[in-house]
């Protein structure tokens, strides 16, 4: 007869935490999705990403297929770079243009494409993580605008005033 007990909670405990890190993955509010391979394929992809994309089948697709309004040469090349080189790339305020019920909408998003190693260190995938800034960037962009009038107003205010004063002497 083997004792199996610890055999058997050491895979319990395994599943337990697959499923608690795949339910973190689904309701992280970020954006999230895994590529695999030279191709890039999508291995996983969390609800907040499928839904700025559209919806739609991703997984199992090669990115080019996945996602052809992202699959533009300038990130592909930053996705060949990152599988092949092993650096990470940070973009801050990138602007995407996406299809949405036969209308393109711009996007804009922060986002990591950090590459992700084998056990022998070779890189076997790259994980993207980031964030729709776009209601953030056109707030932040009407709000300097705003700033921009102002300012003028003010000089003007100011130039009105000292014309005014010239005059009364």
């Amino acid at each position: 007869v083997v004792d199996t007990t610890e055999r058997v909670r050491a895979q319990a405990h395994i599943q337990a935490e697959r499923t608690r890190l795949t339910r973190l993955f689904d309701q992280a509010p970020g954006l999230m999705m895994m590529l695999t391979g030279r191709e890039h394929v999508v291995e996983l992809a969390n609800p907040a990403f499928v839904r700025l994309m559209g919806g739609g089948a991703l997984l199992g697709l090669p990115i080019r297929e996945a996602l052809p309004d992202m699959a533009r040469p300038d990130f592909l090349a930053i996705l060949d770079d990152a599988y092949r080189s092993g650096t990470a790339f940070v973009a801050n305020s990138a602007k995407f243009q996406l299809q949405h019920a036969g209308q393109a909408h711009e996007r804009i998003l922060d986002f990591v494409c950090q590459p992700v190693t084998g056990p022998s260190g070779e890189v076997t995938g790259i994980f993207i993580e980031g964030h729709d800034v776009t209601e953030q960037r056109r707030a932040a962009d009407a709000l300097h605008a705003n700033e921009r009038r102002l300012r003028f107003l003010d000089a003007l205010a100011k130039a009105t005033a000292a014309s005014t004063d010239a005059g009364a002497i």
